[in-house]
């Protein structure tokens, strides 16, 4: 049996692409539920910070979607948002926050 609690080991959540173009044209996303915190890995790098997002994308999208989502990020990074939607309660209330390149909270 799965709980909201429960521990998900699967890289990214979430990429959507806005059929207008934007902006931004692309949302990466990570879902936590209540307390649960972005995990920083051993080697330093943070959860959804650019790199932590480059090395999964072509797991998360395949390899030409992830050629061309990194070429928008780096050509016109504000069309790439990161967020994280956290689910607050088991009544499904809940918060989204705007990332930074470096994975922290700026909105």
């Amino acid at each position: 049996m799965t709980s909201l609690d429960q521990k998900i080991e699967k890289g990214i959540d979430v990429v959507y692409e806005d059929p207008t173009g934007g902006p931004p044209k692309f949302i990466i996303g990570e879902s936590k539920y209540n307390t649960a915190q972005l995990n920083t890995l051993t080697n330093g790098t943070k959860q959804m910070s650019k790199k932590w997002v480059q090395d999964r994308l072509k797991d998360a999208v395949g390899e030409k979607k992830a050629a061309e989502i990194l070429l928008e990020l780096k050509l016109n990074p504000d069309d790439v948002q990161f967020l994280v939607v956290r689910t607050l309660n088991e009544s499904g209330d809940y918060v989204k926050q705007i990332l930074d390149k470096a994975g922290n909270i700026i909105k």
